[in-house]
């Protein structure tokens, strides 16, 4: 759950299982922009646990800092993958 308050489930619900993107905050000091690898990798798991796989983009809720590492992004790219 992020910055709407709504978490990727009850927005495919909302959006009457239309595909739904987010759960990463946009703010700085949000977890994409400033977590550790671990707490980052450990997010996009649950994400993924509670969610699945279809019907989601795990993303920030519209953009992420400028400053945001690209390592970051990758991280879970590569976990959700």
């Amino acid at each position: 759950m992020e910055a709407d308050g709504l978490s990727l489930a009850e927005g495919k619900e909302y959006f009457h299982g239309k595909a739904v993107i987010g759960c990463f905050g946009q703010n700085p000091g949000s977890l994409i922009h400033t977590g550790t690898k671990e707490e980052i990798e450990a997010f996009t798991e649950k994400l993924i646990a509670e969610n699945g796989k279809v019907g989601i983009v795990i993303g920030a809720d519209c953009t992420v800092p400028g400053d945001t590492p690209v390592e970051h992004l990758k991280w879970v790219r590569d976990k959700a993958a």
